[in-house]
């Protein structure tokens, strides 16, 4: 046995397996008095000359091992200005369903070698554009953010700089702090999902006058594809025949086929050109640990950033900064970003808001100034409703008017939220979206209970859908026009369908039949016996913890209602005090109810983000988000069933009624926080 074969392969070798180019050509260059100035010493298989170099060297490179990066990474060099450009990257790498699976500092100061696993071509395509907006954002030329073509060399990592003075390639974390070389597979492989090799590539080249393909002898074989990277950019495939001639190391084969696509053009991105502002797992204040339960932007496709938008927001606003600074927010809102948690970015970074950063720079304000411009700017937006036509103001009217005599509470308020939060808001009454998660939140029940509440709506002909979900373009709700429902469903209800307290997170805990009960003494002068309670709900006297009885000792116990007397005199009343809207915060906050609507929205939040995902890469973060959103928020949490409730779950009081007539809130059960 030689010296060379007892010696032991360089532990950088599991690396060298997953991230050169099979097939390609790599080569051992040893440094000159001139930087990068090399001159090459050996060339063969990378793992070889990294073990030949750091044996030459006592455990440490003397050369540095080149090879080009296989073709399904993305590779970029940051030079000298990785602290800057890094951190805006990584904050954007989800929205484009990439992955960074390989980071090293180059040697140089303040340069990263950064390699990336795209999930698509739309993918790659938005990476290369954000980073040519990067450039031209912080005005650093094309060889400061390097995009490298497909076969370019890279220095893999433990190899030697090629500049005096320079230090070793060095795999680092996300935090650009120095990881071992097993961390360094790990994260490769995890990024590649498999141990596979990547596309074998090879070089055109002449015999007899005759083109063929040069590659590696040791991953030839007859009939295998190759993709050979020209210097034009282009990608050709093809497949290779028998050996024609001999090379050291390399081998010459035939092109039996081209395997070329004809129709090479990338397919069309479908995020914005400028992601960073898709913070999606961001929280909306600066607490590390608080919920995002505002949605981050519209439930629409995304759409990309126009030129003309571009320089309003690069606006520096000089005879009027806060004008300047308005008109870029505005264009944030158009493009369809809605919370400061997704705007963020923009604020930080883009001219247009300079004089609320500035402001945010005076450390005795307790407040954020941008957060400020921004959630004034999202009040305007969301409290803007143009003037409905009379006609539409009509059909309303006369839709509220039937709603108001239906006899089940929890019907009636999912009739009229829809009215109020889609079909009021100035932009028409017809082919409007409405999901059963849009019901959920302005409810706060659960989506399961949404989703029958919008298929009884139906059924009464207060809603027509005009087009299902599956009939539409992808992520699109199903759409719905207004009708005056059928008078067949009149009962003896006399609901107050303006009331403003009707859809309060409360009564989306206790349930409706509370809010009736409440809102029937609040507006009777006298109080009431509980049996003449239950005759004018048209629900069951119960007994304790079920019926109305169980609905008003649970409205009691929170402070919204008064008990007098005991037994068969007992009588019930609600002063002035707690018919005030600040007796039912006062209630819900201590109850947890606005708690659970704001987890709720969070975990409504984060449903949305998974399924408007964007490829795969994207989808599986916002999936592993809602996990743990989920386990902070079960479903049985949310429906308020009795199984370990965080926030005090309300048993059901149907005794074998309708559900609608008996799903009335009967008990509230305390849980003391356990930390």
């Amino acid at each position: 046995m030689s010296d060379h074969d007892s010696v032991t392969e360089s532990r950088w070798s599991e690396v060298y397996r997953l991230l050169p180019a099979p097939g390609g050509e790599s080569f051992a260059l040893a440094g000159t008095a001139t930087a990068n100035k090399a001159r090459r010493e050996r060339s063969g298989n990378p793992i070889e000359l990294i073990t030949e170099a750091e044996r030459a060297g006592g455990g440490k490179a003397i050369w540095a091992v080149v090879a080009p990066i296989r073709s399904d990474l993305l590779v970029i060099d940051l030079d000298r200005c990785a602290e800057q450009v890094w951190p805006l990257l990584c904050d954007v790498l989800g929205d484009y369903s990439a992955t960074a699976a390989y980071l090293a500092r180059s040697g140089s100061p303040d340069s990263l070698h950064v390699i990336l696993k795209c999930d698509s071509p739309a993918s790659e395509l938005g990476i290369r554009e954000f980073l040519a907006d990067l450039r031209r954002h912080l005005n650093l030329s094309a060889r400061r953010i390097d995009v490298l073509s497909p076969g370019h060399l890279l220095r893999l990592p433990g190899s030697a700089s090629l500049k005096p003075g320079g230090r070793h390639c060095t795999p680092v974390n996300d935090d650009l702090e120095p990881i071992t070389a097993v961390e360094t597979a790990k994260r490769l492989r995890a990024a590649l999902g498999s141990d596979e090799p990547g596309p074998v590539q090879a070089t055109f080249t002449r015999h007899d006058d005759v083109w063929c393909v040069q590659l590696a002898a040791e991953v030839y074989r007859f009939g295998l594809e190759v993709e050979v990277h020209r210097r034009d950019g282009l990608v050709k495939r093809v497949r290779i025949g028998a050996v024609v001639s001999h090379a050291g190391d390399r081998v010459r084969a035939a092109i039996t086929d081209d395997l070329t696509p004809h129709s090479p053009t990338p397919g069309p991105m479908v995020a914005l050109s400028a992601a960073a502002q898709m913070h999606e797992l961001a929280s909306d204040t600066d607490g590390a640990g608080e919920l995002q339960w505002q949605a981050p932007r519209a439930w629409r496709r995304r759409t990309p950033i126009s030129a003309q938008q571009w320089r309003i927001l690069n606006d520096t606003g000089e005879d009027d900064r806060s004008a300047a600074a308005t008109a870029a927010a505005w264009v944030l809102w158009d493009v369809g970003l809605r919370s400061f948690a997704a705007v963020r970015w923009f604020y930080a970074h883009c001219p247009a808001f300079a004089k609320f950063r500035d402001r945010d720079g005076d450390r005795r304000r307790t407040r954020s100034a941008c957060a400020a411009h921004w959630q004034s700017i999202a009040a305007r937006a969301t409290s803007h409703r143009p003037p409905l036509d009379p006609a539409d103001q009509a059909l309303v009217d006369d839709a509220l008017s039937e709603v108001a005599t239906w006899d089940e509470p929890d019907l009636v308020a999912a009739a009229v939220a829809v009215i109020t939060h889609r079909f009021t808001d100035g932009h028409g009454l017809a082919d409007r979206p409405i999901a059963k998660r849009c019901l959920a939140t302005w409810m706060s029940i659960c989506d399961s209970r949404a989703f029958v509440h919008l298929q009884r709506l139906q059924e009464r002909g207060l809603l027509v859908r005009t087009r299902d979900w599956r009939d539409g373009p992808a992520n699109e709700a199903a759409l719905y026009s207004l009708r005056v429902p059928a008078a067949l469903y009149r009962g003896n209800g006399d609901h107050d369908v303006t009331d403003p307290l009707r859809l309060h997170p409360l009564w989306g805990q206790l349930g409706h039949h509370s809010h009736r009960l409440w809102s029937l003494l609040a507006t009777h002068p006298a109080s009431l016996p509980t049996i003449e309670v239950a005759t004018r709900s048209a629900l069951s006297p119960g007994g304790a913890g079920w019926g109305v009885l169980g609905l008003l000792t649970t409205l009691g116990s929170l402070g919204l209602v008064t008990r007098m007397g005991t037994g068969r005199g007992t009588r019930w009343t609600v002063t002035p005090d707690q018919a005030d809207p600040g007796a039912v915060d006062s209630a819900a906050a201590s109850s947890g109810a606005f708690e659970r609507a704001k987890q709720l929205r969070a975990r409504i939040v984060g449903e949305r983000k998974a399924y408007h995902a964007e490829g795969p890469g994207e989808r599986a973060r916002m999936r592993t988000g809602l996990k743990v959103l989920r386990s902070r928020l079960t479903h049985a949490d949310v429906a308020g069933r009795d199984q370990g409730s965080l926030f005090g779950t309300v048993a059901a009081e149907g005794r074998g009624r309708d559900p609608y007539e008996g799903g009335a809130a009967g008990r509230l059960t305390r849980q003391t926080d356990t930390g």
